[in-house]
């Protein structure tokens, strides 16, 4: 018995294979979330950027024009299809203050072994449209001096 033993523990060669296979699925498996949690943020990152371009589209319009066009247009533009897959929300908060939430399915590559197919990413932006501010005088007045009449730059004499 105790030959069978000691003849049993010196024949580990089958050992090598098992470990090697084991940490080979785990070295995959971990390449493989991520890759998948690379391509995640990838696409949280452009969802944001389109939503982004979607707020500063739409705000230009406020107060007195419908922002939803150009915002949909920016989403668009950005390789997003707000009608379709994909959801954009459009809000005014103020005359010249404008939010929009973008939502969007993230497929995945090798998660779906463990059953997450899809993430839905949701990103959210705000938009701030400063109106022009108007610069110098309304009058024709530039470097007239004093006693001018009318800012036409006819001097009195």
């Amino acid at each position: 018995m105790r030959r069978l033993l000691a003849k049993f523990r010196k024949d580990d060669g089958g050992f090598t294979l098992v470990w090697l296979a084991s940490v080979l699925v785990l070295l995959i498996g971990m390449t493989g979330f991520g890759t998948d949690l690379g391509w995640l943020y990838l696409n949280t990152v452009r969802t944001q950027s389109a939503v982004d371009a979607a707020a500063l589209a739409g705000v230009v319009n406020l107060p007195g024009f419908n922002p939803v066009p150009d915002a949909e247009d920016a989403a668009r533009a950005n390789g997003y299809d707000p009608g379709g897959a994909d959801v954009l929300t459009v809000t005014p908060i103020d005359d010249n203050e404008l939010e929009a939430t973008l939502q969007t399915q993230v497929d995945t590559f090798f998660l779906g072994v463990l059953g997450f197919n899809q993430f839905t990413v949701t990103r959210r932006a705000t938009a701030q449209y400063v109106k022009p501010v108007p610069l110098g005088s309304p009058d024709n007045c530039f470097g007239a001096g004093p006693g001018t009449t009318g800012c036409s730059g006819d001097r009195k004499s």
